[in-house]
């Protein structure tokens, strides 16, 4: 008497069908996780912007006249080689409004800006971040 050995092809189908739909599962949450990785990125170049509408409120004692451009030392865009490759457009306003747009790349699109808007409470400047990358959940929404 001779005995198989394998599988059969029931045990084979049952297993490429818990493989899909772990793949189906596994697949999205990833590329979502890389995107998150990547705007890690772009919320560290704005660090830059920010420390420097920090400082031109500390000098000025007010936001007006803290943006891009003009006479205060804030940057036109961040100086990163990474973040210059995912930032598209960088725009400090007068009140110190930090709007960045990225690239469209990794999955980013026009709607996914990042926010930053400076709040005066009790002579200290705090961050409301905002925009389409917290809504999408790349980023936490904070006040801080």
């Amino acid at each position: 008497m001779r005995k198989n050995f394998g599988f059969t092809l029931i045990e084979l189908l049952i297993v490429i069908t818990i493989i899909g739909i772990l793949s189906a599962i596994a697949i999205p949450n990833y590329q979502k996780y890389t995107r998150k990785a990547y705007y890690v990125e772009i919320v560290q170049a704005a660090q830059t912007l920010k420390l420097a509408v920090e400082e031109c409120y500390q000098l000025n004692g007010e936001l007006t006249n803290c943006h891009s451009g003009g006479d205060t030392s804030i940057p036109a865009k961040p100086k990163n080689e990474l973040a210059s490759k995912l930032i598209k457009d960088a725009t400090v306003t007068n009140s110190g409004v930090i709007t960045i747009t990225p690239n469209e790349v990794h999955g980013f699109t026009n709607n996914d800006t990042y926010i930053l808007t400076p709040l005066i409470r009790n002579q200290q400047l705090v961050w409301q971040t905002s925009g389409g990358a917290v809504e999408a959940g790349y980023t936490l929404k904070t006040t801080a």
